[in-house]
C-alpha cells in the first residue's frame, strides 16, 4: 500500500509539473534571426457571386512599450517607414506585404500596435481590431542579436493565438426588375421605358464597385456608372422581362419609375417600387395593364325575348283600340 501511494505521488507530481509547464510561454529555441514578418490582407464576400472593388488599404505602426531592455519607449527603434499600404485588384480576394524588422543593439520585449485607416468605400466593412506585433530580441549564442517577432489581436489576452493579418467584409446584393404586361389590349411586345435610380449610402464612395445590368435585351453584361454616388440606369422591358443590377453594394437605395402612358389607356402598378440593397437578392416588378370593351351592337342572345315583348305590346295595343271603337259606336 505505502508503494502504491508512492507511485500515485510521484505521478501526480510529475504531472502537476507539465501542467505548469505548458502554461508558461515558451522561449525561442531557433538561432535563425527573423528579419521580417509578412502581413496579410483578406476580403471575406458576404454573398457568393459578388465582386470586391480594387482598394489600397493603408495601415499604422507604432511602438508601444519595451521590456528587459536598456531602450526606453521614447528611443526604441520604430518601423521606418510607420505606414504601409497593401492593395487588391478587382476581385481578388487576399495579397500581402512584408515589414522588415529594425536593427537592435539590445536585447529586450518590444511591442508595437498596427491599426487599419478606416476607408469609405461602399459595402466595405473595414478591420478595426489592433494587432499587436511583439518583437523579441535575444543573444546569439554566435555572436550579435536573434529577433523572434509574433502577432495577435489586442483585444484577445491569449497572445498564443496568433494572427496573420487583417480582414475586410465585402457586402453587396442584386436587384431584378421584372416587366408584367396585361389586359386584352396589352402590347406583350412593345419596349416599355423604366428609368431605375441607384443612391449610394451617405458619405461612401461607390466609384470603383463594378456594378451590373444583364437580363432581357441585354444579353451582354452593361456596366453602371455611378456620378457623384448616384446612377441612373435607364431601360426598355417587354412582357416577361427580367433584368437584374447585380453587385450593389448594401445601403444603395433604388427607385424604379416608368415613362407616363395613363394617356393610352394603361394603368401601371409597382412592386416593391424603392428598397434598399440589404441581402443577396431583391425583387421588383413593374405591370401595365389595358383593357377595352368592345362594342358588338344588338345582343342577339336577348332578342327572342325583345320580340316577345314587343309582339305582346302590340296586341295589348291592337286590343284597346278595337275595345275603344266598338264602345264608340
Amino acid at each position: 500500500m505505502k508503494k502504491l501511494l508512492s507511485i500515485i505521488l510521484i505521478l501526480t507530481l510529475v504531472m502537476s509539473m507539465s501542467i505548469f509547464g505548458f502554461a508558461e510561454e515558451a522561449t525561442p529555441t531557433t538561432n535563425e534571426d527573423m528579419k521580417s514578418i509578412q502581413i496579410e490582407k483578406l476580403i471575406k464576400l458576404t454573398n457568393n457571386g459578388t465582386i470586391n472593388p480594387a482598394e489600397t488599404y493603408n495601415f499604422t505602426i507604432k511602438g508601444v512599450d519595451v521590456k528587459d531592455s536598456s531602450y526606453t519607449v521614447n528611443n526604441m527603434p520604430k518601423f521606418d517607414p510607420a505606414t504601409f499600404s497593401i492593395s487588391l485588384a478587382e476581385g481578388v480576394a487576399k495579397n500581402s506585404t512584408v515589414l522588415n524588422l529594425p536593427e537592435y543593439s539590445s536585447t529586450g520585449t518590444f511591442t508595437y500596435e498596427i491599426t487599419e485607416t478606416r476607408g469609405n468605400t461602399a459595402g466595405v466593412t473595414y478591420d478595426g481590431r489592433t494587432l499587436v506585433l511583439t518583437v523579441y530580441v535575444l543573444n546569439n549564442p554566435a555572436g550579435g542579436f536573434i529577433r523572434y517577432v509574433t502577432l495577435h489581436d489586442k483585444a484577445i489576452t491569449d497572445a498564443m493565438k496568433k494572427e496573420t493579418g487583417f480582414g475586410t467584409e465585402f457586402s453587396a446584393g442584386d436587384l431584378a426588375i421584372t416587366k408584367t404586361v396585361e389586359g386584352n389590349m396589352g402590347e406583350t411586345n412593345r419596349e416599355f421605358e423604366v428609368t431605375v435610380n441607384l443612391t449610394a449610402p451617405e458619405g461612401k464612395d461607390i466609384s470603383t464597385v463594378p456594378a451590373t445590368f444583364i437580363g432581357g435585351k441585354y444579353a451582354e453584361a452593361q456596366n453602371v456608372t455611378f456620378d457623384g454616388g448616384v446612377a441612373n440606369v435607364r431601360l426598355q422591358l417587354k412582357h416577361n422581362d427580367t433584368v437584374t443590377i447585380k453587385n450593389l453594394p448594401y445601403g444603395v437605395t433604388w427607385n424604379i419609375s416608368e415613362e407616363d402612358i395613363k394617356g393610352e389607356g394603361y394603368t401601371t402598378t409597382y412592386s416593391n417600387e424603392e428598397g434598399t440593397i440589404a441581402e443577396a437578392s431583391h425583387a421588383a416588378g413593374i405591370t401595365n395593364a389595358k383593357d377595352q370593351g368592345i362594342k358588338t351592337g344588338i345582343n342577339f342572345d336577348n332578342l327572342p325575348y325583345i320580340i316577345i315583348l314587343v309582339v305582346v305590346a302590340g296586341g295589348l295595343f291592337t286590343f284597346i283600340m278595337r275595345k275603344r271603337l266598338s264602345n264608340n259606336e
